[in-house]
């Protein structure tokens, strides 16, 4: 309903999306997988890009079953963009705060060497949101509650609303 809050859990790395772009800039860059990550010197690129995609289901299953969450979007390839409406009935949209969150500093750079627009970019990579619940404001202290106790990170990136059209505000980039 318009009453829910949308919640992003940080991604993991870029959960294998986007990797022939990568690829691309790299290359363009003279950099290969053995060199150093140009955003931190003490690992590889291939440190970086290898880190595993986070699995949610055993965090998040003690929400599902008590109903905190009232609904679940992954972000794979296609982005938020894509993802999110996919899971709302057609008279409501989004509205999300790209400012709620920091992107991941490699995909930062590899965004901006590529030259590639906000919207692309929301398009082609998670931007750091592997997953986004949806979970009204009346269950939000309790969702909370939960994180805290089990030590896990999460933004309160945007919510639900009537539909108008799906909207970002702030700057990602």
């Amino acid at each position: 309903s318009n009453d829910d809050l949308l919640v992003g859990l940080p991604s993991s790395g870029f959960h294998s999306n986007g990797y022939s772009l990568i690829r691309k800039v790299i290359q363009d860059e003279n950099l290969n997988f053995e060199s150093p990550n140009p955003i931190n010197n003490k690992t590889t690129v291939k440190d970086e890009l290898l880190i595993p995609t986070k699995i949610y289901q055993k965090l998040l299953d003690p929400l599902i079953s008590k109903k905190i969450i009232s609904g679940l979007s992954h972000i794979t390839g296609g982005g938020i963009t894509e993802n999110l409406p996919r899971i709302l009935p057609n008279q409501l949209s989004f509205e999300i705060n790209l400012n709620q969150w920091e992107l991941p500093k490699l995909m930062s750079w590899i965004i901006k060497k590529s030259e590639m627009t906000e919207q692309e970019a929301l398009k082609t990579f998670n931007c750091g949101i592997g997953m986004i619940c949806v979970v009204s404001k009346n269950n939000i202290k309790k969702f909370s509650n939960y994180f805290q106790d089990v030590g896990e990170v999460f933004y309160i990136i945007g919510e639900v609303k009537e539909n108008k059209s799906n909207l970002y505000q702030g700057r990602l980039i």
